[in-house]
């Protein structure tokens, strides 16, 4: 709630005078092959609002790959690999976190850029 809820239509942040008011507003998907939860290492369980094929044909401004140990299924699974590359050129932004690299590296989208990512993965993204 901290990280997203304060970005969100009608938040306390977007709403109260003792704030002052971003002119942004941001509409977030959780997306996934499948709408089953997804247990992190970290807890607590992300839901996923829509799945891939859900959202056939939508171009999104940002997206976000997560890394961490749920990062390895994504890199062997086409329809992950798929969507990204798909997404990819009309991003206005494309970030990853920690591992999240090596998703955008199997995908091919790191080819010739820098990047980093944690140091235990650094030999699975060099290219």
């Amino acid at each position: 709630m901290e990280l997203l809820g304060s970005l969100t239509k009608g938040s306390m942040i977007q709403t109260s005078p003792a704030w002052p008011y971003s002119p942004y507003e941001f509409e977030f998907d959780f997306l996934a092959e499948s709408l089953d939860p997804i247990s992190p290492g970290a807890r607590p369980a992300i839901v996923p609002t829509k799945t891939f094929g859900q959202v056939n044909g939508t171009q999104y401004d940002i997206l976000l790959v997560p890394g961490g140990f749920g990062t390895r299924p994504a890199l062997l699974s086409p329809k992950v690999l798929d969507f990204v590359m798909q997404q990819a050129p009309g991003l206005q932004y494309l970030l990853s976190v920690c591992t999240g690299a090596w998703v955008l590296a199997n995908a091919g989208l790191l080819d010739a850029k820098n990047a980093t990512t944690n140091k235990a993965a650094f030999a699975q993204i060099r290219v």
